[in-house]
């Protein structure tokens, strides 16, 4: 009835959003014999979404996904994904991926690096080439704490 399905509402939210679930009941009466309960179901959600950034020993990182009371995040620089409690990264600097992702156009580049132009100061910019990039006109970036990150 309408007690499965708000429990499969809040199972489902959790499950895509992360963040703490709890349920809790309460006797509010009898009826023919039976024990009359109301059940609430609490989802409380992390402060950021799938896609943000959080600053992580001084690396920005990028929000992959939830699982339970874990976050999985995946280090921009390195590539490398971890999966931390969330108790843990609450108190790290937030960036919404709305504001920090950008395009930056591509000026040239060199056997070890591409020369980017920063998207908000016009200044040209050396960012070291990950292994496999192919050249292309504009890049998609991330800036974070007055640092650029190839995405």
């Amino acid at each position: 009835g309408r007690n499965q399905s708000a429990r499969r509402i809040a199972q489902e939210m959790h499950r895509l959003y992360g963040g703490d679930y709890k349920v809790s009941s309460k006797l509010v009466g009898r009826r023919e014999g039976r024990e009359l309960k109301r059940f609430t179901y609490l989802v409380r959600l992390p402060p950021w979404r799938r896609g943000d950034y959080l600053l992580k020993d001084g690396t920005p990182h990028r929000i992959e996904g939830f699982q339970g009371r874990r976050v999985k995040l995946k280090n921009i620089e390195t590539r490398r994904e971890e999966s931390v409690e969330i108790s843990s990264v609450e108190t790290l600097a937030h960036y919404p991926s709305k504001e920090v992702e950008m395009e930056a156009t591509v000026l040239y580049t060199s056997e070890r690096e591409i020369v980017i132009m920063d998207p908000v100061s016009f200044a040209e910019v050396n960012i070291k080439k990950p292994p496999g990039w192919k050249r292309r006109e504009s890049v998609k970036v991330v800036r974070v704490d007055g640092g650029i990150y190839l995405l």
